[in-house]
Order: C-alpha cells, then structure tokens, then sequence
C-alpha cells in the first residue's frame, strides 16, 4: 500500500511539473529571424531592421517636435537604451530584451506570437484613433479648415470693436475672452492636423513594431513606452490627451454666445458660425478623449514573480537573472539569447523546472523505495 502510494506520488509530482508554463529555449538567428532583421512597408531599408538597429526611433523622436529625445538622461543611442523606470533602465539592455523576444516569435511560439499580434493591433488602433481626431480636427484649423475658429475668432473682434457700446462692457470683455481662446485653440489644431500632414502617423505607423513590441517586454517598460506617446509631462501627444477640458469649456461659451446674441447676425455677429463651429468642436472633443494607451500584454508566462522577458526576469528558470547573465555573457544579441533561453544541464523538455526541482524528484522517490524496502523487512 505505501509502495503503490508513493508511486502515485512521484509520477503526480511528475506530471505537476511536466505541465507548467514554459517558454522554450530558442536561438536567434538575425539572418533568418524576420523579426530581427525586417521592417514595414517603406522602412525595408533601415540597417539591421528594425528591431536589430532602430537607429530611426531616436531619429523620430527627434524630428517630432516636444519629443521625449529632448528630455535629460534620455539615452542618446539605441545601443544604451534601457528605458524602463524613468531612463534608469532595468539592467538589461533593451535590445537584448527585443532579440530575446524576436527569437521566440520567430520559433513561432503561439501564446507569445497571439500577445505580441494583440500588441501590435491595440498600437496602431491608437494611432487609427489619433488619425481621426486630426481629421476631425481639419476643418476648424486656419491652415486648411472651412470653418476656421482664428477666421471667425477676428469676425467677433470686429463686432465688439464697432458694436460693443451696444451690447455693453461686460459682455464685450465676455466676447474677446473667448476670440482669444478660440485662436489658442486654433494653434493647437493646426498641430494635430500636422500629426498627420507631416508625416507623424506615418512615421508610427512604420515603426509600430518597435513600440508595440518594446511595450509588451515587462509591466516597468510598459509604463515607460505609454508616457513616451502619452504621458502629460513628455508624451509625444500627452498635449493632445490634455486639450479636451479647455476644448469642452470654450465650445460652452460658443454655444452661449451664438444663442444670446443670434439677433445681432445683421450687425455682423458670426453667430451661425460660433454654432457650426461649437458643434464641430463636441464631435472632435469625443474623437480626442476616444485616444490613450491601450491595455498591453506582457510577453510569456513567468515561472516566478518576475516577468521572463524583463532584467529581473529569469527566461529559462535557471536561478541568474537576464540582467545576470548578460553581465556575463556581454552585449552580443546572439549569445544573450543563446544563454538566457538555453535549458539547464537537467533539461528534459520543460525550462520551467528547476535543477533542484528534479533532484527533489529523484530524493522523493528515493525515499520512496527505502521506505518500502524497510518496510517489507520489518513484515
């Protein structure tokens, strides 16, 4: 009875182990590895593609205007990127985490391959979203816009100019307030219509692999990627995620005006356009808040706390760190790969069980068969 309780027990512990959630050991090989060595449609060309050399993220970056590239401590290279925890990184360089990643996909891994596609859907779903805001904001803009708010911002001007006496002193301060506040607003159309006219979305677009794939490597770069497109204090459209309270207060004021003082149209007050104009801002107020970071998948399943991709991660459960074993290993993506994925000298087919695991293993049924043993003696 021990006997036949105890073989239940090790093939139970066996089969416990067996199935885990691993993440298989895989080599990279940047000449076959699409992952690591293509781009989009239009960026075919960029050397080393562009998970192996994204030379042109900090080359964007830098061409838009406000972007991150301009902070303190931003690395100047992509060879010293490790963005995680405010530029303080995570002690693995990020190239490695994105050669790591590229190695799995490109073994064809199905539960990563699925995040990173989800990733990648939910990226370019952001800039769909930002598309559509710029063209909703098309028409309100000066520099191509039919209903122009600067246009008709200088119409009220002109009416508080010769008919201010009519209407009094308190409404006239009232009106030029808000001709001013529409011409402010009128600046800021005009950039996120330039988000698409000069080429930004495209720019991410052909980029999204990059952003989308760096976003899914751990919780903490993750955070670091949504305040690189999003965050209010240096996000490349954190601006454009703020706009929308003074967007709705002024569209308030518009509405107001255009009803209170519709009677005075014949003495030159643009109050059909204050309408049209109001009307368009509540639509575009919905397009903007519509945009913000999507909910993103973090790559793999750990086998501890810690996520596998990241620097505090453990990819294949050995017991070192990715941050450890590059500091080992050194910066060469191949042997990083190599090393961090490699299974340990007991692998069996599953690098979610460790070496003392197995050793567990083999004392417990080793214990197991003495204890039978001493048992059939004793009888």
């Amino acid at each position: 009875m021990k006997k036949t309780f105890c073989a239940v027990l090790v093939l139970g512990f066996m089969a416990i182990a067996g199935t885990a959630s691993a993440l298989p050991p895989v080599t990279l090989n940047p000449a076959a590895c699409s992952f690591w060595s293509n781009g989009l449609d239009g960026f075919e060309d960029i050397p080393g593609g562009l998970w192996g050399g994204p030379t042109p993220i900090w080359e964007e970056l830098g061409y838009i205007e406000g972007g991150v590239a301009q902070l303190p401590g931003f690395p100047l290279t992509w060879e010293a990127c490790d963005l995680e925890n405010g530029f303080a990184g995570d002690g693995l360089a990020d190239r490695l985490q994105l050669a790591l990643l590229a190695a799995v996909l490109c073994a064809g891994d199905p539960g990563v391959t699925d995040q990173y596609e989800a990733n990648l859907a939910a990226f370019l779903g952001l800039i769909d979203d930002v598309d559509a805001a710029a063209e909703g904001a098309r028409p309100l803009a000066l520099s191509s816009g039919s209903l122009s708010l600067t246009t008709t911002a200088a119409a009220v001007v002109t009416f508080v100019t010769n008919y201010g006496a009519l209407i009094g002193p308190t409404n006239s301060a009232y009106l030029m307030a808000m001709a001013e506040g529409m011409v402010d607003a009128d600046g800021g159309l005009d950039d996120l219509v330039g988000y698409k006219d000069d080429m930004y979305l495209f720019i991410f677009r052909g980029l999204a692999p990059w952003w989308a794939g760096m976003a899914g490597t751990s919780a903490a770069m993750n955070t670091a990627i949504s305040d690189m497109m999003v965050g209010s204090d240096y996000g490349v459209l954190g601006g454009l995620i703020a706009a929308p309270p003074g967007l709705t207060t002024l569209s308030g004021y518009m509405h107001t005006f255009a009803a209170a003082l519709a009677a005075y149209e014949g003495y030159g007050f643009p109050a059909t356009a204050l309408e049209a104009e109001a009307d368009a801002l509540d639509a575009l107020i919905l397009l903007v808040q519509a945009i913000g970071w999507p909910d993103m998948a973090i790559y793999g399943v750990a086998k501890t706390e810690t996520e596998p991709f990241s620097g505090e991660g453990d990819y294949n459960g050995n017991g070192d760190t990715n941050a450890e074993v590059a500091a080992a290993v050194g910066s060469d993506p191949e042997t990083f790969v190599a090393a961090a994925s490699g299974a340990n000298v007991w692998y069996s087919g599953n690098p979610a069980l460790p070496v003392a695991g197995i050793f567990g293993l083999a004392l417990l049924a080793g214990a197991c068969v003495m204890g039978g043993a001493a048992s059939i003696r004793r009888k």
